[in-house]
């Protein structure tokens, strides 16, 4: 079973997510201990990076379409998705990608 990451468009077309939120899911991988810290006290780590009561939510549900909704970027929301749960790397493919740029070539 794969997972689909999931892109959000509104009315003003593509968006992004505020960058307090695409911080926090770069530096997972950056800074030494952060991701025990967002599963010991996660409230503590959304609080330093100044987060919304909306995005906490978000992070906590840790769902793709949840985090689509803030317009987290694919490839964070993909990072986001195994940093929190391991085994769903073996879920990850980008065969749909490349089929798509196969098409365009």
């Amino acid at each position: 079973m794969f997972f689909s990451i999931y892109l959000c468009l509104s009315e003003e077309g593509l968006t992004v997510a505020r960058y307090e939120v695409h911080r926090l899911i770069q530096n997972l991988t950056k800074v030494p201990g952060l991701l025990d810290r967002l599963s010991s006290e996660s409230e503590t780590v959304f609080d330093e990076y100044g987060l919304t009561d909306q995005e906490k939510q978000v992070l906590i549900e840790a769902s793709p379409p949840a985090l689509a909704s803030i317009q987290i970027h694919p490839i964070l929301q993909m990072l986001y998705l195994i940093a929190r749960n391991p085994s769903m790397a073996a879920q990850v493919s980008i065969s749909d990608y490349l089929a798509t740029i196969h098409k365009e070539a």
